[in-house]
């Protein structure tokens, strides 16, 4: 990747690290696991003993992840 690459991700990480803690910090504590490529959060989770997480539905009530492709699904993120 180039640097120019990089400082798109960097961006576009750092973008949603603040939204994640806007969320937190509003109270926002939600279950929201997701599962790539037959992976799931639940996995290595430390709670999934004591949480329903994605349990429920007949998907597992998992979100799925499809693979981005980089560089260009990152280029709206400027």
């Amino acid at each position: 990747a180039s640097e120019a690459d990089i400082d798109v991700m960097m961006k576009y990480a750092q973008n949603k690290a603040g939204d994640f803690r806007k969320e937190i910090l509003s109270g926002s504590v939600r279950r929201d696991p997701f599962e790539y490529d037959g992976v799931s959060a639940c996995d290595y989770c430390q709670f999934r003993s004591i949480c329903s997480g994605g349990d429920s539905g007949a998907d597992g009530g998992k979100r799925k992840l499809e693979k981005v492709d980089f560089p260009g699904d990152f280029y709206g993120v400027h």
